[in-house]
């Protein structure tokens, strides 16, 4: 989710990242089987990397040799499909994400029929790619239809069963109903805490998206609690610079902000803009947004230097970004103007 400058948090969406399928031996014999094993391992370390635009490269290369090596219809092309879609996702192609995704669908509904677990991981993958897009209702189509799979052949208490509570979550909170979100999110997080413990990052994610729908309902104090107890989980696995942990911080700070804990918000949204800033080709909108909490942190403590500098970088990143039309940008510059005339 791109969130505007109302987004009080970030939803977590849950993601699929095949693995490679094992291949017969006449693929293993083929020429270029071992080219296409070297772009794999170049791809899965680039995809961990957060380097998407490497992944997207090696991906290619590798979809193309698998054409070669297997076949149009071969379950490794979906695969190597689906893992793309994933890719193209993260980098903003929502299009050609979905394009990905539809061909993976098509392989795994031919190979392994409509009502498979494989089947059923690609419409996640493309609900996902729907909903990062902004177009909830399809995101929240593949969600339901993956969740009622994934329930007749997996069962209630499957972690992939989880997976699409949370996607079906996160689509209604997405679609502003709160409430649905959450019964979604509660059934994801006592299946997540029941197979891999409550201290797994999976619950984290889970938690987090418990604090935004909680934050959407108005209750502010639940909204922190969650995103705290995400952010505990998340440092001790991960560490401070992680992505996951960055994410934290700022859903911390952000519902911190909103209760006027001015000082505990400050401080995680310094952390999250620190972290963000690692990688900021790829987090330019999540540095914008941070700006503008840092910002409003500041000018409810009425120091409006500090803020318009934050609000200032804001600004200027979304003019940059998205033109002086886009309407955040418009509020951005309007409370800046506010802010240095020390209003």
């Amino acid at each position: 989710m791109k969130p505007s400058l109302k987004t009080i948090m970030f939803l977590c969406l849950g993601m699929f990242v095949s693995p490679l399928i094992a291949q017969t031996a006449a693929q293993k014999k083929h020429p270029k089987f071992s080219a296409f094993e070297t772009k794999a391992k170049e791809f899965r370390a680039a995809y961990d990397q957060g380097n998407f635009r490497a992944a997207a490269t090696s991906g290619e290369v590798m979809l193309k040799l698998a054409l070669e090596i297997m076949g149009a219809k071969d379950p490794m092309v979906g695969v190597v499909y689906g893992n793309l879609g994933t890719v193209y996702k993260h980098l903003g192609d929502f299009d050609k994400a979905i394009a990905c995704h539809e061909k993976d669908i098509a392989i795994s509904r031919e190979v392994h029929g409509e009502k498979s677990a494989e089947t059923a991981s690609g419409y996640d993958n493309i609900g996902l790619a729907y909903h990062d897009k902004g177009a909830f209702d399809k995101a929240l189509e593949f969600a339901e239809k993956s969740l009622q799979i994934k329930l007749a052949a997996l069962g209630e208490k499957h972690i992939e069963t989880a997976l699409s509570y949370n996607n079906v979550g996160a689509a209604w909170e997405s679609k502003g109903d709160h409430k649905k979100a959450i019964q979604y999110h509660e059934k994801a997080l006592a299946i997540r805490k029941a197979v891999k413990g409550a201290s797994h990052p999976d619950v984290a994610q889970t938690l987090d998206n418990l604090g935004v729908a909680w934050g959407g309902t108005g209750d502010l104090k639940k909204a922190a609690k969650f995103s705290a107890e995400a952010l505990a989980i998340r440092l001790a696995a991960f560490g401070e610079d992680h992505p996951d942990t960055v994410l934290s911080y700022y859903n911390t700070g952000v519902a911190f902000r909103r209760i006027g804990s001015l000082d505990k918000a400050i401080d995680y949204l310094a952390k999250a803009l620190k972290g963000w800033e690692l990688r900021p080709e790829l987090n330019s909108v999540d540095i914008i947004n941070t700006n503008f909490h840092l910002g409003a942190a500041y000018r409810d403590k009425k120091n409006l230097k500090k803020a318009a500098g934050h609000l200032e970088t804001a600004y200027n990143l979304s003019l940059k970004l998205r033109g002086a039309d886009y309407p955040d940008t418009q509020k951005l510059k309007a409370l800046l103007e506010k802010t240095k005339a020390g209003k």
